[in-house]
């Protein structure tokens, strides 16, 4: 039986949404094209799966046409100057740049071109004469422009492309609809706001900003305006000449369409005396006001250990009524926050009053930052704080999540200038002593939270030796970061089964003590380990390296784990190894000490900490993901010689080798250029494309893969 052929009007609704270009798109403005970052598949392939297909899809696909590079711009002007049919699809022509003669040949076979995108960031190195001489070729009645934000660019490419427009707009007498980018008198704005004044055709103006509006209307009053629609801002944010200007002409306010968010009107209530659900009972009074004040009180916490700055909006509820504040107390502590010993003491006295708020709070923080003070009585001494600490953690029998603060606080400190970047510490383990718990108190934890928390992050300070039984009260614990030296004591108190739900364990900094007491546990839920300590984990590989599917590893320890020790080979089913750089390494520090001896000799092959050696032929051949992870404050490569020579060096010498399933390289200090100069200009596209011919993909900070543009 003979398949019945879809109409050709069904295909079309079907194969819209994945050809179509929104008008939101087209006539985006925005410093940054929103096509500079598309990826994945071309569109067009949808015209090769069938005659049908292809005969529906061609219309759709050629009515809005953005022009990002001269390559597309030569192929369109190949492909329309075949067949001409095509040319007359194209209603929408968004041209980001000058791109040479093939424009004229674009704007030749597309006569039926309505609306005109048109961006002026044009460089020297831009060869507008085909554009201008299209120009007056075509008749649109939208002319959408786009000019540089903060400097405008001028140069003799510019100004033939200025006077050309304004020689054509006086002739489109189609035009009716402009999109101006202006919000005062520049360089490139008078001829073309002449030539639009001249021909008095404009019956819509769109502008980007409330506070070019009375300049708009004096520049343009001559026109037949009917609607001046504003892009962002509301009519708060007119200047007072604008506003004077509504004043005294009502008519203009009426023209002016602001793109504002409606707000919901509630009308006032017919009975003022009205309570809402009086009538019901009180368990479900309490019920729906709970689950409301649930929303307004308790927000979700972040995978960062962050402070909450917005107390006081949130504490304003608590003082509606009686109610709010009883129903309304569990949620506003369900998150809470420790910076000093006399928060801790405070929130003790509040637990005091309300003993069943220590089951309600879910998440909590504990960061003690010293504090200088002329006044010797506000200091607090380390007993008062353990004492403080102590008795808190006791009263928590609810915790899901608890964080000791430890580099949370180091960053606080950063960005408020009590640390200098060059006082950072050398390892992420060496924070401050004062950001860290007592034993007493990781005990009192253990026993009160134990059966409920599922994230714990802990820098435990003690002097006499830890015993490992308090790892047995851990019973549902997820995601385990540890970063303390404390020792822990010989013994067999603690259970195979110990830690059995955690499935990511961060070892920050441990002693010795710590990783052989880690490799008596069975610890079966383990599947990534991010290992930043100064300590080896050879031994703690070889039990439990064959769970490990991903694996953090800090660039001080690749020597000892893929090249002296070669503990990966404990690890067959590594998929994932990201590298992890401190903060106080530089691109062209770490680049050099990968490859200051290249090439390789076998003298001093095993004294370089390399990122080379993850490529050597003995890795495990289950890796298909490397990142290279630093912080881009640090270690911008994009506007240093030094550091993109030293890149280069390191992408020249990058081979598979042994990696047979290794298909992507993310580097986490850079993004991909987003227009046609600086992709011209990149080295990491010029690398990328290298990569690829080994069938890897090299992806950003923000894990885009970069797609190859046409040439």
């Amino acid at each position: 039986m003979s398949s019945v052929p879809l109409p050709d009007e069904i295909i079309s609704e079907i194969l819209a949404p994945t050809l179509k270009i929104s008008d939101e798109l087209f006539s985006d403005t925005s410093e940054v094209s929103p096509f500079a970052t598309c990826s994945g598949e071309s569109t067009s392939t949808c015209l090769v799966v069938c005659k049908a297909w292809l005969r529906v899809a061609t219309p759709l696909l050629y009515n809005t046409v953005p022009i990002r590079s001269k390559a597309q711009a030569k192929a369109l002007s190949i492909a329309l100057a075949r067949n001409k049919q095509l040319g007359q699809f194209i209603k929408k022509l968004r041209v980001e740049g000058g791109f040479g003669s093939f424009m004229h040949t674009i704007l030749q076979y597309a006569p039926n071109i309505t609306d005109l995108y048109l961006s002026l960031e044009i460089y020297s190195s831009d060869v507008t004469s085909g554009l201008c001489k299209g120009l007056a070729l075509i008749n649109p009645t939208r002319l959408i422009l786009q000019d540089g934000v903060g400097f405008r660019r001028e140069n003799k490419m510019m100004a033939q492309l200025l006077a050309a427009l304004s020689k054509a707009i006086a002739k489109w007498d189609n035009l009716c609809v402009f999109d101006c980018p202006y919000n005062k008198d520049t360089e490139h704005s008078g001829q073309i706001l002449l030539a639009l004044v001249k021909s008095e055709r404009l019956h819509t103006l769109t502008i980007q900003y409330a506070r070019g509006l009375q300049w708009a209307y004096s520049k343009f009053k001559a026109c037949p305006l009917n609607a001046i629609h504003v892009k962002e801002g509301s009519q708060l944010d007119c200047d007072r000449a604008t506003v004077s200007l509504f004043q005294r002409n009502p008519a203009v306010k009426a023209l002016v369409k602001f793109r504002e968010t409606p707000e919901a009107v509630i009308a006032p209530s017919l009975d003022p005396s009205f309570v809402p659900l009086v009538n019901a009972p009180e368990p479900v009074q309490d019920g729906i006001w709970s689950n409301i004040l649930y929303f307004a009180l308790w927000q979700p916490c972040t995978a960062d250990i962050t402070r909450d700055m917005d107390d006081f909006p949130r504490l304003n509820v608590l003082l509606v009524s009686k109610t709010f504040l009883r129903l309304g107390l569990p949620h506003f502590y369900a998150r809470v926050h420790v910076e000093c010993y006399m928060e801790a003491e405070a929130l003790c006295s509040m637990l005091s009053k309300h003993p069943s708020l220590g089951s309600q709070v879910r998440s909590l923080t504990y960061t003690y930052l010293e504090r200088e003070d002329d006044e010797p009585s506000v200091l607090e001494s380390p007993a008062e704080g353990e004492y403080w600490a102590r008795r808190l953690l006791s009263q928590m029998s609810g915790l899901v999540r608890f964080g000791d603060g430890g580099l949370g606080a180091l960053l606080r400190r950063i960005k408020t200038d009590e640390i200098q970047l060059p006082e950072l510490p050398l390892l992420w383990g060496s924070l401050d002593p004062s950001t860290s718990i007592c034993l007493d108190a990781f005990d009192a934890l253990a026993r009160s939270s134990g059966y409920s928390i599922r994230q714990l992050s802990a820098s435990v300070r003690s002097e006499r030796p830890i015993s490992s039984a308090i790892f047995n009260n851990f019973k549902v614990l997820q995601k385990f970061d540890w970063k303390s030296g404390a020792a822990f004591g010989e013994g067999g108190d603690v259970s195979v089964d110990a830690l059995s739900a955690v499935e990511e364990l961060w070892v920050t900094e441990a002693s010795p003590s710590f990783l052989t007491l880690l490799s008596r546990m069975r610890l079966p839920s383990l599947q990534r380990l991010a290992y930043l300590s100064s300590t080896s984990p050879e031994s703690f590989l070889e039990t439990h390296g064959v769970k490990l599917t991903e694996m953090v590893v800090s660039f001080g320890q690749i020597n000892n784990l893929f090249v002296r020790s070669k503990a990966y080979a404990n690890c067959p089913n590594l998929a994932l190894i990201t590298v992890y750089w401190p903060v106080y390494y530089t691109v062209c520090s770490v680049i050099d000490l990968i490859f200051r001896n290249l090439p390789l000799t076998s003298t001093h092959k095993a004294d370089l900490p390399a990122v080379h050696d993850l490529c050597s032929s003995e890795i495990v051949p289950s890796v298909q993901k490397i990142v290279l992870d630093m912080m881009e404050i640090w270690a911008n490569p994009n506007n240093d010689k030094a550091n993109i020579a030293a890149w280069g060096v390191f992408f020249d010498k990058f081979k598979r080798k042994g990696l047979a399933n290794l298909i992507e390289l993310q580097v986490k200090c850079f993004s991909w250029p987003t227009n046609e100069r600086d992709i011209a200009k990149s080295s990491w596209v010029r690398w990328a494309d290298a990569l690829s011919s080994q069938n890897i993909s090299l992806t950003d900070e923000s894990g885009t893969k970069w797609r190859r543009r046409l040439k």
